[in-house]
């Protein structure tokens, strides 16, 4: 299982990211979000890890996120903090 954090560089605490499952930003409490409902025309999904601490908003799509997810697995890691990511 991987766990996905912000950490906004270090610069605060971390908080771990949770699913809501929906399109529309605001509708769920939480200082985080990851969103796994954004389809493209092309048929394919992007995902959006916000963080609602520091305003970070990563869109990855769904054939980055499985590359990424596998790299993490395969090193033998279990966290990501999107603060490391490109935005």
């Amino acid at each position: 299982m991987i766990t996905v954090v912000c950490s906004d560089k270090g610069r605060h605490e971390k908080v771990r990211l949770t699913f809501t499952g929906s399109g529309s930003e605001g509708d769920r409490p939480g200082p985080v979000q990851i969103d796994f409902t954004s389809k493209r025309p092309d048929g394919g999904k992007t995902y959006r890890l916000k963080c609602n601490v520091c305003g970070r908003d990563v869109h990855l799509r769904d054939d980055t996120w499985t590359r990424m997810v596998d790299g993490i697995i395969a090193a033998g890691l279990s966290e990501i903090d999107v603060s490391h990511l490109p935005c």
